[in-house]
């Protein structure tokens, strides 16, 4: 009796936002004897085998799919398919990915506001992430223009959350001008660009 011979396919891997690997395979023919159980096999070095980490995704033909959870961030795991019938057990191609590292992206809503002299100009800032990074994250304004104040609902956010920016411009010159923000967590610091355009009073 023949082992089974299949085919792996590697049907998404990670994500910009997680370290988890979506994968799979199918397998096209049992060797002449059921096929008892099948899965994905993974691990730091080249083939992993079932003697390893792997799931257990059914028995039979065709197509499955897992996600492998928990990975760590910024690591090259190998993945491959796996399959066993009475006859033992059939490997599919060995796949190398990594997953990415922990990371984050600040954002300003709105990018660009005009006000009148006098009233608050209102921004919202938050991040995305990627690599299972949470935060938090603190937040500082800079290069305002003269006679600004600016405060933040909050100094420090976690994934998910929106922290408002407000700057008072009563005593702000007519203009347009460019500022940031600076979002850091540990050494990494980020910044995201703003324009806020000061206009005269409506008569």
């Amino acid at each position: 009796m023949r082992l089974l011979r299949f085919l792996i396919i590697v049907i998404f891997a990670g994500t910009i936002y997680s370290s988890d690997i979506r994968t799979g395979g199918i397998v096209t023919t049992d060797g002449g004897a059921p096929v008892l159980e099948r899965g994905v096999c993974w691990g730091l070095t080249v083939n992993p085998t079932i003697a390893g980490t792997h799931s257990h995704d059914g028995s039979g033909l065709g197509q499955y799919e897992t996600i492998i959870s928990g990975l760590t961030p910024n690591t090259t795991y190998h993945v491959r398919a796996y399959a066993t019938n009475s006859a033992g057990v059939g490997y599919g191609e060995d796949y190398a990915i990594t997953t990415p590292a922990l990371d984050f992206f600040p954002a300003i809503s709105p990018t660009s506001l005009s006000v009148v002299k006098g009233t608050i100009a209102v921004y919202r800032v938050s991040f995305t992430a990627q690599g299972g990074f949470m935060g938090p994250v603190t937040l500082a304004v800079k290069n305002l223009p003269l006679g600004a104040v600016a405060t933040f609902s909050k100094t420090s956010i976690s994934l998910g959350e929106i922290s408002t920016l407000s700057i008072t411009t009563a005593k702000v010159g007519i203009g347009t001008y460019s500022g940031y923000i600076e979002a850091s967590s540990g050494a990494v610091k980020k910044t995201v660009n703003f324009i806020l355009t000061v206009k005269n009073k409506k008569k």
